[in-house]
């Protein structure tokens, strides 16, 4: 009996500590008196896979993109928008907790962001203790760095998986059975006829998006944050018909640099992804001799890009559809959207296909924001970074900023034609540290990627082995490293000391008590 009273005490001392810590973190990561509920905006929080800026609003004239282009018209445009890190988890990991991959502690696609950091609030969750209604449909997170529930601390309304949707009986089974295409492993198809939108994931995502906003503005006193994340145009490159007829294959521009840079090395550049698919060529080299630049025959490179344009208006006719529904709802004058692309990709440049690299086309990605009340079709220039979503979302919403939390800033300022510090933005890939300003990317290779990280250690000259600077003013492309040339003794000396500042100012930040 005694046992069994002294078992009790310890249980019911385990709840109070356990409540007492809950209310804690609510303190901590509330900000009730900021704003009151009423005045809050909403958040519709749109993710796409792979997108990179092949779109009107960044100067694209191939790409039929119009509803994402509606929303830049209202918005504010970030050209030089850059993620953290190259690859689906660590980037969406690093910006739905405002920490650098070295941060949030998701540098790859197998470890677990809660078991990792167990102490982290993600951006969804802080919402969530403020009183929002937080939901999310498709790929927000990536699955694999998560739990079943897709991260279930995040979400108010339990997340609904892909295996739950229903499709059309009258489809085929390939449907049904997520194949996805009629052929097997291919990495281009064109839907078969009579599947239209609903015959495919994204489709099914955004059908799931609208159903929860029409029961989200069922009470308008309830403010809600609701992310909906695309999975296209993410190789495979598959969409309905009616997209693929958009463009003429022949039209395809294809990139015209599709070397390696020079005084750089293999190792800087990634595995092609199509390689993984039965339709394309496997011998592929980075230099070839006798084939030059058509490493890729030019036929399946036209075949690819039109594969990724076609993806790409698909999302962007889902996009229409639930811009159209928070109009329908009466939704749009206070909710806040912000439209990113988790990173860009490589269509050819450097003899590239995907992403996995420090360079330009893989690290730069769409960023649109809408923010009912302020001025329209802007387009800020200066770099900014994917960590800066965590703060901006919050500023818009108008709940505060938990700044100790969070390594980026508010983009607010921007959107009201505002300039603010914005000097460079830097991007992680493995045991590359690359840091891009208006003009130049200065890249370092240090000498271990786990080492050799601005976690544990401060910075070391010692430990880089190899370095890039590339001039875009000069050569967009990349076609050469200029690290050792003279001329650019004083970029390198000045990118080289911005490096070391960002570096040790990381090295602060993760190793504060």
């Amino acid at each position: 009996m005694i046992l069994l009273l002294y078992k009790r005490k310890i249980f019911v001392w385990l709840a109070i500590m356990l409540l007492i810590t809950t209310l804690v973190q609510h303190e901590l990561y509330s900000a009730e008196t900021l704003t009151p509920q009423k005045q809050r905006k909403n958040v519709l929080l749109i993710a796409v896979d792979d997108l990179k800026p092949t779109l009107n609003c960044y100067g694209e004239t191939q790409i039929i993109s119009p509803n994402i282009d509606k929303l830049a018209d209202k918005g504010t445009v970030f050209t030089k928008a850059y993620c953290q890190w190259a690859v689906c988890g660590p980037s969406r990991a690093s910006l739905l907790t405002g920490l650098t991959p070295n941060g949030s502690g998701v540098t790859n696609l197998k470890v677990q962001l809660r078991e990792i950091n167990p102490d982290v609030v993600t951006l969804p969750e802080y919402f969530k203790l403020n009183n929002y209604i937080t939901a999310a449909c498709g790929k927000v997170f990536d699955k694999r760095n998560v739990d079943n529930g897709h991260d279930s601390l995040s979400w108010s309304i339990p997340f609904t998986p892909w295996f739950r949707y229903k499709y059309p009986e009258e489809y085929p089974p390939f449907v049904s059975s997520k194949t996805y295409r009629v052929t097997k492993k291919t990495a281009t198809e064109i839907g078969p006829e009579g599947i239209g939108d609903d015959g495919y994931d994204d489709g099914q995502i955004c059908l799931d998006a609208l159903r929860k906003l029409d029961k989200l503005s069922q009470n308008p006193d309830q403010n809600f944050f609701l992310a909906v994340g695309f999975k296209k145009p993410h190789i495979p490159f598959i969409a309905p018909k009616k997209y693929w007829e958009l463009y003429n294959r022949e039209d395809m521009n294809l990139a015209p640099f599709q070397r390696m840079a020079k005084n750089t090395r293999e190792a800087f550049y990634s595995a092609r992804e199509p390689k993984h698919y039965t339709d394309i060529p496997q011998l592929w080299t980075f230099n070839d001799i006798d084939r030059g630049e058509n490493i890729l025959d030019p036929d399946n490179q036209r075949r690819l890009i039109h594969g990724y344009y076609a993806c790409v208006s698909y999302i962007d006719a889902q996009i229409g559809k639930l811009l159209a529904k928070l109009e329908e709802k009466g939704l749009s004058e206070n909710t806040v959207v912000l439209l990113f692309g988790d990173h860009g990709y490589h269509l050819g440049d450097h003899n590239l296909w995907g992403k996995h690299t420090n360079f330009e086309q893989s690290v730069r990605a769409p960023l649109i924001i809408y923010n009912p009340g302020s001025s329209p079709g802007k387009y800020y220039h200066n770099p900014v970074e994917f960590l800066d979503i965590y703060p901006t979302l919050c500023e818009l919403a108008g709940l505060e900023i938990p700044f100790e939390n969070l390594q980026g800033k508010s983009l607010a300022p921007a959107l009201e034609g505002e300039d603010f510090k914005s000097d460079y933005a830097v991007t992680n890939y493995h045991s590359g540290y690359s840091l891009r300003t208006k003009k130049y990317r200065y890249t370092v290779w240090m000498k271990s990627k786990h080492e050799d990280t601005p976690t544990k250690i401060l910075w070391n000259d010692q430990r880089v082995k190899f370095t890039e600077l590339y001039d875009y003013e000069k050569d967009s492309l990349e076609t050469a490293n200029l690290i050792d040339d003279p001329k650019y003794k004083n970029i390198r000396n000045e990118m080289a000391a911005n490096m070391k500042e960002w570096w040790n100012s990381q090295y602060e930040f993760l190793n504060k008590q």
